[in-house]
């Protein structure tokens, strides 16, 4: 007995004896589609158009019945389009992809397109459908977006303040150059987790504090302004770092991060220092000043009682 072999199976969609009939019993779904759908015949004719494909490709029914649907594809890219599809549906009886099409009026788009056979019982292809979803506008939203990214990552990496953006667990997950140049940390090393905690505070009770006012931040909402914290670089040096902080919210007003403005203010602390001292000390010079002529008024005074005193006693010496 011959060992029976199990056949693979067809992608193919079942149906009827032909592609008239499928059409006949597809046909309120055919025309009602929102996506443009498209049939054509083995040899790649056109044999049926819906309203949605009118309404996309701006050619009737009636204009495209017998032609082939590499009209609607930029110039010499067509057939190359085709082969492509032809050999997908064979190799593994369906294709999808990206298509850029020209519609009638010569402007450009860009379709989500699904291209499935339709067999008969013996598995020979009677039609091949391609299902059309008109994307144009989404990927031109894409792209609007990812200038836009492009746009908002240049701000941030060429603001001239430490910027940084935390998530909900206090992971970084923004961290822009300056940030790089103040703390010496690469952006690879800091992102994607909290070990940057430990590197810029490695005390550890002043990290916990540090910490705390970061989860306090996210979770109520508290703010942040014109607060000074000393970190570690990576290099070793201390710094002054001023602080800007608020939390971040979705569209649903729930807490999902924070982000930090910072600003090196390890210079200016050291002069302010600096002038504190020298008032410091101009005030014991002021006051040392100030007891030294008390000191003369005083010494002046007694040497004047002094010399009225002797003057008196010369005088009842001669009388």
């Amino acid at each position: 007995m011959k060992a029976h072999r199990p056949q693979k199976p067809s992608s193919c969609l079942p149906a009827p004896s032909s592609s008239e009939e499928f059409l006949g019993r597809c046909s309120f779904l055919f025309e009602n589609m929102y996506d443009a759908v498209i049939v054509s015949d083995p040899a790649g004719r056109i044999v049926e158009w819906n309203p949605s494909a009118e309404r996309l490709y701006g050619y009737s029914r009636r204009e495209m019945l017998g032609k082939s649907a590499e009209v609607l594809n930029r110039p010499r890219e067509g057939p190359r389009l085709t082969r492509r599809i032809m050999r997908a549906v064979k190799e593994r009886g369906h294709w999808t992809g990206q298509i850029c099409f020209v519609r009638k009026d010569g402007s450009e788009g860009i379709t989500e397109t699904a291209v499935i056979p339709v067999c008969d019982g013996r598995g020979k292809t009677l039609a091949l459908i391609s299902f059309d979803r008109n994307i144009t506008d989404r990927k031109w939203a894409e792209g609007e977006i990812l200038k836009l990214n492009q746009y908002l990552d240049s701000v941030i990496d060429n603001a001239n303040v430490w910027l940084n953006v935390l998530d909900e667990k206090a992971r970084m997950v923004i961290w822009n150059r300056a940030a790089e140049e103040i703390s010496g940390w690469k952006r690879e090393e800091v992102t994607g987790h909290g070990r940057i905690w430990a590197r810029l505070y490695p005390d550890k009770k002043y990290r916990d504090e540090i910490l705390a006012l970061v989860r306090s931040v996210i979770s109520r909402g508290e703010e942040v302004a014109d607060f000074e914290t000393t970190i570690r670089t990576k290099s070793g040096p201390a710094k002054i770092i001023s602080w800007h902080s608020r939390r971040l919210l979705d569209p649903e007003g729930r807490p999902i991060g924070a982000i930090a403005l910072g600003r090196d203010v390890t210079e200016l602390s050291r002069r302010a220092a600096a002038l504190r001292e020298a008032d410091r000390r101009l005030g014991e010079e002021a006051s040392g000043r100030e007891k030294a002529q008390q000191d003369l008024r005083l010494f002046r005074d007694r040497l004047k009682e002094l010399l009225e005193k002797r003057t008196a006693e010369y005088k009842g010496l001669i009388d």
